[in-house]
Parts: structure tokens; C-alpha cells; sequence
């Protein structure tokens, strides 16, 4: 890992606060999961992790965020979730919905746990129904988004 680059990435600390210490071998202890409800896009995301050389420290599976379970001897975490924002997937009922089932289930089952989103509707993130702690406003092609990063407490 290039602890330089890294220090210097807005994304990387907003998300994690400070870097692992750079004489430990990253993910000794830590496991990647990464889900998404389309099998396509878990395959670009598996071959993407092994070009990247970091294949074996994530685990994929195909499933929608809202059936997502904590897991009972992980006490703290990240979620990081880029959900549909209604530009191109779902409507915008659907996507109110889907943002209003996601601030429930992180409130139910992940307490302890730090939650990241993407949105590309900024609209959207009240639906969620958390306090944010952080946010980064970034562009996504032509469209105004932001990262905000939400203590689930």
C-alpha cells in the first residue's frame, strides 16, 4: 500500500478517520465482503479485486442490502453502499422506499458500525433518517453527489 497516496485521499480518511499502521500487513485480522443484487456486477467486482491483487481478502455474494445481517462476532465495521439514486435504476417511489428500508435496517442491526453512502440525489439522503458526521461533495459523471459518512450509534 502506498501509505503517501493514501494519507492524501479525502475518500480513504472521511472513511476511516486515520491509516492502518504501515509495519502490519494490512487485513490480518479484517475481511472484505462486498455485495450487490446483481450477479453481473459481482463478477466485475471479483475479477476487478483479483487484477488488483487484493482477491483474497474479500468475499463476494450476490444480495440486495436489505436482507443484509450483521454478522454475531462482529461487534464494529464499515459499510460502505452505493445505492440507486433514480438517474438510471428504480423510480423515485421505489428509491425512497429502498433508502427508507436501508436507515431502518442500519439503525436495527448495525450499531457500532460506521456507514458510508454515495448518493447522486442528495434528496435522497434524508430518508435514511441518521445523523451525519462527515460529507464530501464530489461529481459522478454529469451529476452534483455526495459522500456522507454516518456514526451508527
Amino acid at each position: 500500500m502506498n501509505y503517501y497516496l493514501v494519507s492524501k485521499s479525502k475518500v480513504f480518511t472521511m472513511l476511516f478517520d486515520s491509516l492502518p499502521d504501515s509495519r502490519t500487513k494490512p487485513f490480518d485480522t479484517q475481511m472484505i465482503y462486498g455485495f450487490d443484487r446483481n450477479p453481473m456486477a459481482i463478477d466485475i467486482a471479483r475479477d476487478n479485486a483479483k487484477r488488483a491483487g487484493v482477491g483474497d481478502f474479500i468475499q463476494f455474494e450476490v444480495l440486495n442490502i436489505q436482507r443484509l445481517e450483521r454478522l454475531e462476532d462482529i461487534k464494529n465495521g464499515f459499510i460502505v453502499s452505493n445505492p440507486p439514486y433514480g438517474e438510471r435504476l428504480g423510480e423515485a417511489e421505489e428509491v425512497i422506499r429502498l433508502y427508507s428500508e436501508i436507515g431502518v435496517l442500519l439503525k436495527e442491526k448495525f450499531t457500532g458500525f460506521s456507514f458510508t453512502i454515495v448518493c447522486g440525489n442528495k434528496a435522497l439522503l434524508g430518508n435514511l433518517k441518521l445523523k451525519e458526521d462527515k460529507s464530501l461533495n464530489l461529481n459522478i459523471a454529469k451529476l452534483k453527489a455526495k459522500f456522507v459518512k454516518y456514526s451508527l450509534n
